[in-house]
This record gives structure tokens, C-alpha cells and sequence, in this order.
């Protein structure tokens, strides 16, 4: 029978070598492991108009929705892991998206502007959100199925008096359902559901703003 020779430590079957080894993965597999991973930032509405608003338009991010990060653990099996979506800079890079569907002049502003600065002044926040992650195993190959569900407030002021024209609720829902081998390529096909979520919430938003929402009466 084979042998192996750790130094200083004499001779050790391969029986030995085996647990040594399984005993290692099974340590690891109890710890967990922590994937974070961005969502893609390109997503847009498909919403188009022949001609946009003309008003000139500040954008601002409630800091809790800009830096946004969603963690979340599996229902069933790899539960020991964490999974975290940097989910904040494809928020904002999509709504700004759709603020211009429907505006020509829009300009993201890193704080509350004064009166007089804008026609008109955009204010989103997340409401809630809401990720659920499962790994479901298969015969040749396990599933990561996952789900999203988003909600952010939208507050349509006039720049000049800062008075609400609107505040509205949008939402946006996402799912996916593919093959993973797990690890960093189950945070890819999780991350899929919220960029579902993400394109339906800006493509909601774009809709919202082509209808007028932000205009006066």
C-alpha cells in the first residue's frame, strides 16, 4: 500500500490522509463562507418618448437607498453561507435612468438643493426590500432559485416652493430559477432575480414620468 511522509511526523496511511482531509472540508462547510457580489449597473427602462419634459430636474438619493447592501442566507442546504448584493449604485444608476426617459435636463445632486436652484426636485428612498435565496439540489447539478421583491418611495417636489406635487409608492419584482455549481456562481444567478426587480422598478418609475406624474395640474 502507498505511504506518504509528513515531515517530523513519521508515516501516515492514506486512510489517515483522507480524514485529515474530509475533516478539513467538513470545518470549513460548519464556518460558511461570506459572497459578495454588485449588481450590473446598466439596466434601463425600455420606455421611449418623441419628446421630453423640459423642465430642469435635481435627482436626489436617500443615502439608505444609495448605499444599500442586501444579505441573505439559503432556505435549504448551504445555509451556512452569507450572501451579500451591493445592490445601492444599480439603484440609483437605474432610477436616474428613468428620471431621463422623461426628462431632458436632469442632474443628480448629492444633497438637498435650495429653492429656486430646479423646476423640479426628485427625492427617492428605499421603502423595503425584500431577497429570499434557495439552493435546491439536483441529480446531475443543484439549483439557485431566488426571488426579489423592491419597493422605493418617489417624492416629486416644485424646486421653487418645495412643495410635494406627488409622492408615490413603486415597485419592482424579480425571480430566477438556474443551474449553479456554487459558491461565487450561486451569487451570480441570485443576483439575476433583483436585476428582474431592478428593470421592472425602472421601467414602472419611466412609465410613471412619460404619464406626467411630475407636472403640475
Amino acid at each position: 500500500m502507498a505511504k506518504w511522509v509528513i515531515a517530523g511526523k513519521g508515516k501516515v496511511t492514506k486512510n489517515y490522509l483522507y480524514i485529515f482531509i474530509a475533516s478539513v472540508a467538513f470545518t470549513t462547510l460548519l464556518i460558511g463562507c461570506t459572497y459578495t457580489g454588485a449588481i450590473r449597473p446598466d439596466i434601463a427602462p425600455t420606455a421611449l418618448v418623441g419628446r421630453k419634459y423640459q423642465a430642469k430636474v435635481a435627482v436626489y438619493f436617500a443615502p439608505r437607498l444609495a448605499n444599500y447592501i442586501e444579505t441573505a442566507k439559503p432556505a435549504t442546504m448551504g445555509s451556512v453561507h452569507t450572501y451579500q448584493f451591493q445592490m445601492g449604485p444599480a439603484l440609483t444608476s437605474a432610477l436616474t435612468r428613468s428620471v431621463e426617459a422623461a426628462y431632458a435636463n436632469v442632474l443628480v445632486v448629492p444633497s438637498p438643493r435650495q429653492p429656486g436652484d430646479f423646476e423640479r426636485v426628485f427625492r427617492f428612498d428605499l421603502q423595503s426590500s425584500k431577497v429570499r435565496i434557495e439552493l435546491v439540489p439536483g441529480f446531475w447539478s443543484n439549483l439557485a432559485k431566488s426571488d426579489c421583491v423592491l419597493h422605493v418611495s418617489m417624492e416629486i417636489a416644485d424646486g421653487t416652493s418645495f412643495k410635494a406635487l406627488q409622492r408615490l409608492s413603486v415597485n419592482g419584482n424579480g425571480f430566477s430559477n438556474k443551474e449553479t455549481s456554487g459558491g461565487d456562481d450561486a451569487q451570480r444567478q441570485f443576483s439575476l432575480a433583483i436585476e428582474d426587480a431592478i428593470r421592472q422598478l425602472t421601467g414602472n418609475t419611466a412609465n410613471l414620468l412619460i404619464s406626467g406624474v411630475g407636472e403640475p395640474r
